[in-house]
C-alpha cells in the first residue's frame, strides 16, 4: 500500500506515513537523539514495493491452491474509516489479480464487539496516544492485553516489554532499547500493519491565544486561553 498516496492524496489533513507502530516526537534515543520511529523501523515492512507484494501474493495463491481470493475489511462507519478502507480496497484489488476485497462498515461499538471475538479477517482501526512514551501503543500487542484483537503472541515481544517495565524501567538507555526491540519484533511479524500517523487541520482565529494542543490526540486545552 502506498502510504504517501494515502496521506497526501486521500486524507490531505497533515497525516504522515507510518514508519513503525508508534508516532514521531514521543521518544528520543538517550544516546543519539534519534527519533524512536526511525530507530524502530524495519526495512521492507512499511515501504511501497509492488514487485515484492505481487511475489508474496502469487506464493499465497500457490500455497492455498486458489487463483481467486476474497478478503473482508471490518471497520467503523465513520467517514475517515470509509476513506481509508476504500483506499486499501483499491490498492489491493488493482495490484493483485484475482483478489476481491469487500468492506464491512458498522457502528464502532458493534465493530469492537465483533473484532474482540476474533470474528474478522482484516480490521481497520486506530489508537489515540495520551502521553509521550512508546509503551502507550506497544502495550496493546502484549499477549495479555485486552486490546490485542489479533491475538498476537510472541515470547520475544513480551520479554522485551516486561524488561522495559521491570528491571530496565529506571535505566533510560536500556528501557529505550527494549522498546525498540519490541517495536521491531512486531513489525517483522506484522502483528499490525501501521498505515499513518493521524493529524488534523484546525482553523483558529488570530486573536485567540494561549490554547495548547495535545501533540498525540490533537485535543485542545483552553485553561490558559485568552483573546487579544
Amino acid at each position: 500500500m502506498n502510504r504517501s498516496q494515502l496521506t497526501n492524496k486521500v486524507l490531505e489533513n497533515g497525516s504522515l506515513p507510518a514508519k513503525s507502530f508508534g508516532v514521531r516526537n514521543m521518544a528520543k534515543n538517550p544516546k543519539t537523539g534519534a527519533d524512536f520511529v526511525n530507530d524502530a523501523t524495519v526495512a521492507g515492512t512499511v515501504s511501497y514495493n509492488l514487485k515484492q507484494a505481487r511475489t508474496a501474493y502469487r506464493k499465497a495463491q500457490q500455497q492455498l491452491g486458489q487463483k481467486q481470493l476474497t478478503l473482508t475489511i471490518t471497520c467503523g462507519d465513520d467517514d475517515n474509516s470509509h476513506q481509508v478502507a476504500e483506499f486499501i480496497q483499491g490498492q489491493l484489488t488493482s495490484h493483485l489479480p484475482g483478489l476481491k476485497v469487500t468492506i464491512k462498515a458498522m457502528p464502532f461499538t458493534a465493530m469492537l464487539g465483533k473484532v474482540s471475538k476474533g470474528a474478522f479477517q482484516l480490521n481497520l482501526t486506530s489508537w489515540s496516544m495520551d502521553f509521550a512514551d512508546p509503551s502507550q501503543s506497544l502495550s496493546i500487542l502484549t499477549a495479555d492485553s485486552n486490546s490485542n484483537m489479533g491475538h498476537y503472541q510472541s515470547k520475544a515481544y513480551d520479554q522485551a516489554m516486561q524488561a522495559a517495565d521491570g528491571p530496565d524501567a529506571l535505566n533510560a538507555t536500556k528501557r529505550y532499547q527494549d522498546l525498540v526491540q519490541a517495536a521491531k519484533t512486531a513489525l517483522t511479524d506484522q502483528a499490525v500493519t501501521p498505515l499513518y500517523e493521524g493529524r488534523s487541520h484546525l482553523l483558529v482565529k488570530s486573536h485567540l491565544r494561549g490554547v495548547s494542543y495535545n501533540d498525540f490526540s490533537g485535543a485542545a486545552n483552553y485553561r490558559t486561553a485568552y483573546v487579544k
